[in-house]
């Protein structure tokens, strides 16, 4: 199941830059120093499997499990597995189980046959120094052997591009919002207090455990512990997913607390053998939540208000627009346009309304408001590269209109280049005539000729490509494009 807080737009004058930078130190560690991760790793697995130290390891493995009166796991009996596929799986769980390596190590294991022993130290030191060469084993979290130091660097270590993602995705979603509602000092203290509050809750359930703890999910889930408890009653949109299912719903936020920490135990105890540190989670929303409540209580140097835009906000216009519509079908078109006007003054240029108001009010075409909606409605399609064709279709129906309004000088020049960039060259010559005869030392104009010289160009119209270049030379000596024609003839 995935629970995913829709929280908006959280900044828009503070970047979230201890965010930004602990995600690019994950990225950094990942792709720099954990490069040599996956050879060591292989190369590690291969000397187990060659060098005899899985022959000695595993058949003592089954008999410990007999002699505790503990099953085989089911995983690595199952029928399907081949043998090579059993091997690795009980290879895993050896590395887990650090009562069985501890028995191992005092020879407990071998009972009097002291030459196996040695045998096996030998190989299994050999096998330790391979393991050690890979950053995330040396740096990671052993339940067993746990370190200071490891307890903050397992949280930039994560075993795979996918995981990495993962976890930076997050990061980012929720590392936005915490950083802009609590400060940033005591962001990165909560962050980091997060992801060892949650690596000493999975140590102590996995205390025997000597396989490297890695991954910043622990701190992510401690910073979603916060974000639950920071916004409490307040009513927020979340994206949730059942696999087969999803959808969006409105709820109050510390609802989504008991849900994360119940998914994280269902995957826990019923999703089978996997690499998840579902106890970990756990630990981070837990210890999470409790700094949220922190949050709440204690005043915080340097924080915001915590952000308003966990749900995001109604549309004011939309209902003015619905309504507009509807006078429209109606062919209201008074009332249509009072609510469209309304709608404008609430969003100025607001694309919608004045598609809508364009349409009205080109049934009086002579009237100076037709004229200010027309040239706003294409002055606003005309900068969007993606709008750029509507906004000649706009112009082409205003052109139909006898008697219209005249349009900016600007807007024919804007106009001009969008019709050379879409291979309509003969509208843009006549525009760009009329321009030149009326406007000649209106800026921009040689560079729009310039552009419509090089299309008859690439087009074949040499003809008309010279008389474009003349007329550049003759009419704007001292242009840019006028000293690079020259420098083409010569």
């Amino acid at each position: 199941m995935l629970i995913v807080p829709l929280t908006g737009r959280r900044f828009r004058e503070n970047l979230p830059w201890f965010t930004i930078a602990i995600i690019a130190i994950n990225c950094l560690v990942y792709f720099v120093l954990q490069a040599g991760d996956a050879g060591s790793g292989l190369r590690a697995e291969k000397f187990y499997r060659q060098s005899g130290l899985a022959d000695i390891e595993i058949p003592l493995y089954v008999a410990y499990l007999e002699e505790q009166g503990r099953p085989m796991p089911a995983s690595a009996s199952a029928e399907h597995l081949s043998e090579k596929e059993r091997r690795m799986l009980l290879h895993g769980r050896i590395e887990g189980d650090g009562r069985f390596l501890s028995r191992m190590e005092s020879g407990a294991a071998f009972g009097g046959d002291r030459e196996r022993f040695r045998e096996w130290r030998r190989l299994r030191t050999e096998y330790e120094k391979l393991r050690s060469r890979s950053v995330s084993f040396r740096f990671g979290l052993k339940p067993a052997k746990p370190t200071a130091l490891t307890f903050i660097s397992y949280m930039f270590l994560h075993g795979s591009f996918s995981h990495l993602l993962g976890n930076m995705v997050f990061l980012w979603i929720m590392g936005c919002l915490i950083e802009a509602g609590c400060g940033r000092a005591v962001f990165l203290l909560e962050y980091l207090l997060g992801g060892v509050l949650a690596a000493g809750l999975y140590c102590l359930v996995y205390s025997h455990s000597r396989v490297p703890l890695v991954g910043a999910s622990g701190a992510i889930a401690a910073l979603m512990g916060i974000f639950t408890v920071l916004y409490g009653r307040r009513r927020i949109r979340i994206f949730y997913s059942l696999g087969f299912y999803f959808s969006t719903i409105t709820i109050p936020a510390i609802v989504v607390l008991p849900c994360w920490v119940a998914n994280e135990l269902f995957q826990l105890f019923f999703s089978g053998p996997n690499h998840v540190a579902y106890m970990a989670h756990v630990g981070g929303l837990l210890s999470g939540a409790l700094m949220g409540a922190a949050n709440r209580m204690l005043p915080m140097p340097g924080a915001a208000a915590v952000p308003e835009t966990a749900v995001e906000p109604q549309d004011p216009v939309a209902p003015l627009m619905e309504q507009a519509l509807e006078k429209i079908a109606a062919l209201e078109l008074p009332a249509a346009e009072k609510l469209l006007e309304q709608a404008l003054r609430m969003e100025p240029g607001r694309t919608e309304a004045l598609r809508h108001l364009f349409h009205i009010r080109k049934l009086t075409p002579h009237t100076a408001d037709f004229g200010a909606t027309a040239r706003e409605l294409i002055a606003r399609l005309i900068r969007d590269p993606g709008t750029q064709s509507e906004a000649l279709e706009v112009y082409r129906e205003y052109c139909r209109i006898p008697r219209r309004p005249p349009l900016p000088a600007g807007l024919y020049l804007q106009i001009a280049l969008a019709l050379i960039a879409r291979g309509r060259v003969d509208e843009a010559e006549k525009l760009l005539a009329a321009l030149v005869r009326k406007r000649p030392d209106f800026p921009g104009i040689s560079t729009a000729l310039f552009k419509l010289a090089a299309a008859c160009r690439e087009r074949g119209r040499k003809d008309r490509w010279r008389r474009y270049r003349d007329i550049i030379c003759a009419r704007f000596p001292d242009s840019e494009e006028a000293r690079m024609l020259r420098r083409q003839q010569a």
